[in-house]
């Protein structure tokens, strides 16, 4: 997360466009008032005092804290006090002179920054973990964390400090690990995001997190790229970005579903251009992921661009299309132009490419390759490729290649191999929420049952009949409809002959 400082004595959250230019993101709750908050960190660091039987007691070498509690401590002055600790018990947290030296450093010329990292940069950077790890006030952690993070994209010995201490070079690693982690759970955007924004780095650096707080740091960035709030969802896709580039963390978030499900949840024409920018920055690395798992991606994407009126969610959306196909592995990218064409997309290329309303050069690269790909793609496509690639993107639709006899004469058979295994496919179908991929299914169970002497046997094995015939009682007319004739299909030994009927009479039951 970037920040930039103001006159006022005010930071704001900030995103980096395309051409790496700072700017403000408005509506963000996260403003951090830096004015007198140092002061106010000193004044609770130096000047407490001790309990009422030492009153008057003060070491100015380090800290003594008020014990509030004969049983049970609680939090004095934004510090934890571990549950035992004794009256006037000496934490040493940090010690007045460490704090005249993080007032020296925290200076608006980067020139003196440096200067201070090259010379204490190790003492600075374990200054500013330690009390990022204790203080708890909300105010005086943004002040730390907003320092840190700094400290971090203001020079890499900085990065280098900070990845020794956090991998166990200092006294507490653990708890250095433990800090990011809890952070992650305040209930101030800004630190969170801010906590989320230098650990996602020092991962890309080489700092080291065990599979259990790997794993809790992914389950955060994924419920976080879901928000509603745009710019959680912005500064969590950047921060993914980062671990998706590291490729001993790359296959944990690659294996994860909900990652995919979640940026198809964020992606549609009306959302932040940031958001599918960062999306397409992760291409590569999405590349490892399951095809059927990019394939849904690449669907929502494909159904982005039908609406995006946008010139940035355009460029965007084309250059994620582009890196998918761009790959070495032919068949995985031969499977996915099957995808992107199933979903009309090269009708809408070949409309942006003879329109050429777009000034972006690289935008029109993009164009003419995905051009030049899908009309392959179509030339050598079959109708059965269409279908299957349709199947496993997990969401069906009106194609023509559905209300096809030849179809379906030529290919039912098909259904059958590896143990009916598209088949299985089709009936998962059944289980979805979406009534147009419902009906779809619907509909083609019905089929593969007129076109295949044994299909009633094989869908009544697989559960299919008992779900068609719930689904004659479905709320929406097309599915219902649908039904009543896969139903009627089942029971009948001559469709052909009744079939006409049976549609006339289904279609007045679900008017």
């Amino acid at each position: 997360m970037d920040s930039g400082a103001e006159q006022d004595g005010t930071v704001q959250c900030s995103a980096v466009d395309k051409d790496n230019r700072t700017v403000p993101i408005p509506g963000y709750a996260g403003m951090l008032p830096q004015k007198n908050v140092f002061q106010r960190l000193e004044n609770i660091l130096v000047k407490s005092a001790c309990c009422d039987c030492c009153t008057g007691l003060r070491n100015n070498q380090g800290f003594y804290r008020k014990r509030k509690s004969a049983i049970n401590p609680k939090n004095c002055n934004g510090f934890r006090v571990p549950t035992g600790s004794r009256c006037c018990r000496r934490l040493n947290i940090v010690q007045q002179p460490d704090l005249k030296l993080i007032q020296e450093y925290d200076s608006q010329d980067l020139t003196i920054r440096k200067k201070l990292v090259q010379l204490k940069g190790r003492e600075i950077i374990s200054i500013l973990l330690e009390l990022f790890a204790n203080v708890v006030a909300e105010d005086r952690i943004k002040y730390i964390v907003t320092i840190l993070d700094r400290a971090i994209e203001d020079d890499e010995s900085a990065v280098k400090y900070t990845v020794e201490l956090f991998n166990g070079t200092g006294s507490h690693p653990q708890s250095f690990i433990d800090s990011f982690l809890h952070k992650l759970e305040h209930s101030s955007p800004y630190i969170a995001h801010r906590a989320s924004n230098i650990l996602a780095r020092l991962l890309q650096e080489g700092a080291v997190l065990e599979e259990e707080n790997l794993a809790v740091y992914l389950s955060w960035l994924q419920h976080q790229v879901n928000s509603r709030d745009h710019c959680c969802s912005l500064y969590s896709l950047k921060a993914l970005s980062t671990v998706l580039g590291i490729s001993r963390y790359r296959t944990t978030v690659t294996r994860t579903r909900g990652f995919v499900d979640a940026m198809r949840a964020v992606l549609h024409p009306e959302g932040h251009f940031q958001i599918l920018y960062q999306i397409s920055f992760s291409a590569t690395a999405l590349n490892e992921i399951q095809v059927d798992q990019l394939s849904a991606l690449v669907v929502s994407v494909c159904n982005l661009l039908q609406e995006a009126k946008k010139e940035k969610v355009v460029r965007s959306a084309v250059a994620f299309l582009r890196n998918t196909l761009d790959v070495s592995d032919r068949d995985r990218s031969s499977e996915l132009a099957i995808t992107m064409t199933t979903h009309k997309l090269l009708s809408l290329m070949e409309s942006l490419h003879r329109s050429s309303t777009f000034d972006d050069e690289e935008l029109t690269t993009d164009v003419t390759y995905l051009l030049e790909k899908l009309r392959a793609c179509y030339e050598r496509m079959s109708s059965f490729d269409e279908y299957i690639v349709e199947l496993k993107s997990g969401e069906l639709q009106w194609s023509p290649v559905h209300s096809s006899k030849r179809f379906w004469s030529e290919n039912v058979l098909r259904f059958n191999d590896n143990k009916h295994l598209i088949l299985k496919y089709l009936v998962a179908y059944l289980d979805k929420e979406d009534p147009t991929s419902l009906a779809v299914a619907v509909h083609d169970c019905g089929e593969y049952v007129c076109h295949y002497p044994f299909g009633k046997k094989v869908l009544e094995e697989l559960s299919a009949k008992s779900k068609i015939m719930m689904l004659m009682e479905h709320e929406d007319s097309l599915v219902k409809y649908e039904a009543l004739i896969a139903v009627q299909k089942m029971i009948s030994d001559n469709w052909e002959f009744l079939g006409s009927q049976t549609k006339e009479a289904a279609k007045g039951r679900v008017q």
